[in-house]
């Protein structure tokens, strides 16, 4: 059975979420913007509290946090842990 109602609006908010982000991934290599993007994406489609991304370090084997938003922002971007 295909979807219906809410279930058909959330496939297209998905499907647009992914074409936006294709778009972003192809046109910028700002790291930065990329993330951003991302993240308001995910918030866009999910709708948390709070979030975080974080980037693993290969040379210096940690885990930077590159952004959040809610209440853990203020306290995590541009943190790391080891």
């Amino acid at each position: 059975m295909p979807p219906v109602g809410t279930d058909m609006e959330r496939l297209r908010q998905e499907h647009q979420i992914y074409s936006d982000l294709a778009k972003t991934l192809t046109s910028t290599l700002d790291l930065s913007e990329v993330l951003q993007i991302i993240m308001n994406k995910v918030k866009t489609l999910l709708k948390p509290k709070t979030g975080r991304s974080s980037l693993w370090r290969t040379t210096a084997f940690t885990c930077a946090f590159e952004i959040a938003v809610g209440r853990v922002q203020g306290a995590l971007k541009g943190g790391a842990s080891g």
